[in-house]
């Protein structure tokens, strides 16, 4: 079995404590990270992204310069990043295959057509 895993880091003063597993994605605004987690709440940290990755683990991928989103919060890739939380995320549409082969290596499985549709080699 796997040990939870955690990450620490100070928001508004406040040390915060969360399980690496209610991160949906963290994006960068200017020199800080927004954490956005299950239930819609948002954590201000100032980070940077490489930190952060490297904070978050293997289970994280990069889908543009400044966002990291958990594989296991994708619902599908089109056009978008749809999260489970209904969250739309954008990403450059010359990654996707990218972020497509990261999400199969991560989940070990094929993709079902229907969840990434439009997919060109």
């Amino acid at each position: 079995m796997q040990k939870e895993k955690y990450i620490t880091f100070t928001s508004n003063k406040r040390k915060i404590v969360l399980n690496i597993g209610s991160i949906l994605y963290a994006a960068m605004e200017g020199n800080k990270a927004r954490i956005h987690i299950c239930g819609g709440e948002v954590y201000e940290t100032r980070m940077t992204l490489g930190k952060l990755e490297e904070k978050l683990g293997e289970n994280f991928i990069k889908v543009s310069r400044g966002c990291l989103v958990s594989v296991a919060a994708i619902q599908d890739i089109t056009d978008t990043v749809r999260l489970s939380s209904g969250e739309r995320l954008k990403y450059t549409q010359r990654q996707k295959r990218r972020i497509i082969d990261e999400v199969m290596k991560i989940t070990a499985c094929a993709p079902a057509e229907e969840n990434f549709k439009g997919i060109s080699p």
